[in-house]
C-alpha cells in the first residue's frame, strides 16, 4: 500500500480511502464469496406457560379479588334511598367482580378465559362478605355499648 495518495495526503496504515480528496487506496472484488452457511436451526421455543389457575392459592388473584372488594364495600356503604339501595348493593356486587377481573389483567398481562373471570368475581364477592360482616359487627358492638338496640332506637327516634 502507498504512503502517500496521488492527491498529496499522507495516508494512515490500513486506508481505505483518502482523508482528503476520498480516493479509494485499493481495488476490492465488487462480490466475494462467502462460505454457504446452513442455517442455524430454529430454536424450537418454549410454549409459555399456562396461567395460573384463579384459586385463593393464587396471590395476584387474592390482591386483585381483595382490592376490589375493599372498594366495593365502601362504595355499598353509602347510605342510598331505600328503592335504589338494592339496586346499588347489587349493582356495586356485580362491578367489584368485573373490577377484580380488570385488576388481575392489567398487573398480569394476560387474559381470563370467562371460567377464571367467574371464579375471581366469586372470590371478589365472598371477600365483600367478609368486609360488610366485619363493619356490621363492628357497628352492633358499637350500638350494644351505648345502652343495647333498644337504647339506639329510642335515641334515633327522640
Amino acid at each position: 500500500m502507498p504512503d502517500f495518495c496521488t492527491c498529496g495526503a499522507q495516508l494512515p496504515p490500513d486506508a481505505r480511502f483518502c482523508h482528503k480528496c476520498g480516493k479509494p487506496q485499493f481495488e476490492e472484488p465488487a462480490w466475494r464469496e462467502e462460505e454457504e452457511r446452513a442455517p442455524e436451526p430454529a430454536a424450537a421455543l418454549a410454549p409459555p406457560p399456562p396461567p395460573p389457575e384463579i384459586s385463593f392459592r393464587n396471590r395476584v388473584a387474592v390482591r386483585a379479588g381483595f382490592l376490589a372488594a375493599g372498594i366495593m364495600s365502601l362504595l355499598i356503604s353509602v347510605p342510598m334511598p331505600v328503592y335504589f339501595g338494592m339496586l346499588w348493593i347489587l349493582g356495586g356486587l356485580i362491578a367489584a367482580g368485573f373490577l377484580g377481573v380488570f385488576f388481575y389483567t392489567r398487573r398480569t398481562r394476560q387474559p381470563l378465559s370467562p371460567r377464571g373471570g367467574a371464579r375471581l368475581g366469586w372470590m371478589t364477592g365472598v371477600f365483600c362478605f367478609a368486609i360488610v360482616t366485619v363493619f356490621f359487627t363492628l357497628s352492633v358492638l358499637m350500638i350494644s355499648s351505648r345502652g343495647g338496640l333498644a337504647g339506639f332506637y329510642r335515641e334515633q327516634f327522640a
